[in-house]
């Protein structure tokens, strides 16, 4: 979610700076306050979210960006039933905009409402506008691996890679996965990927160590285990490391 937040927050910074050029009125000032709203948003400060936000849909309910933030909102303070009235009402205002759908499949997949999350990926997907498809299809994998369909979900986190090779989410979900299917070279590969186009994370250590010791490749899994020890110890993941070694 907080991706879709930045990217929301950045065509509404766009939209402000023309809008500022162009004198004050009811929609510029909608597009500040949302622009505002998605800020606390980010920050966890959902009572000033609240009130920017809903202040940005009295002035102006017709502007699909607004209503896509007052979703986000809704999600965040638990009332998915308001959320959903937001989304939807967002891509009725702007029904080809691919941003909108797969925002809208996030929520929905959030839900457990996985087919229907799917859907509005595809859409997404497979908009030719769309500048970035690699996205919703690692979104339709991750929520086909919430819905339990391990070989669905690895079909399009591989389309993902179709798309934007270098793409680190996908390649970290790909290594992920074939872990689960206790394919431990193919974990490998993907998090030596991963490293290639991304700085290690506690995450990617610690899956590194697993599959290495599985591998019984002992230097390579201390590697891991050092690394992750070294520049995150603070973490669950250097936690869980010392807690292992330790029995």
């Amino acid at each position: 979610m907080m991706r879709r937040l930045s990217v929301l927050l950045l065509v509404m910074a766009l939209a402000a700076c023309s809008g500022a050029r162009r004198g004050e009125n009811l929609p510029d000032a909608a597009r500040v306050n949302t622009q505002l709203g998605l800020t606390y948003l980010q920050q966890g400060n959902l009572r000033y979210a609240k009130e920017k936000i809903e202040k940005a849909l009295e002035q102006n309910p017709d502007d699909p960006t607004v209503q896509m933030a007052a979703g986000f909102l809704y999600d965040r303070l638990q009332q998915p039933e308001k959320a959903e009235r937001h989304f939807r009402r967002a891509i009725e205002l702007d029904p080809e905009n691919p941003d909108m759908h797969n925002n809208y499949g996030g929520f929905l997949c959030a839900q457990g409402r996985y087919e229907q999350g799917v859907a509005e990926f595809r859409k997404a997907m497979e908009n030719p506008l769309y500048q970035t498809p690699e996205f919703a299809a690692k979104n339709m994998g991750m929520c086909y691996l919430k819905a339990g369909r391990i070989d669905r979900a690895e079909t399009f986190l591989r389309k993902a890679l179709e798309y934007n090779p270098r793409f680190p989410d996908a390649l970290y979900q790909m290594a992920r996965l074939s872990f689960l299917k206790q394919n431990y070279l193919a974990t490998r590969a993907y998090l030596q990927r991963l490293h290639e186009v991304y700085p290690d994370t506690p995450q990617t250590l610690w899956l590194c160590y697993q599959a290495e010791r599985q591998l019984d490749d002992t230097a390579a899994a201390r590697r891991c285990a050092r690394k992750l020890l070294k520049e995150f110890p603070e973490s669950s993941e250097a936690g869980r490391l010392q807690a292992l070694e330790s029995q």
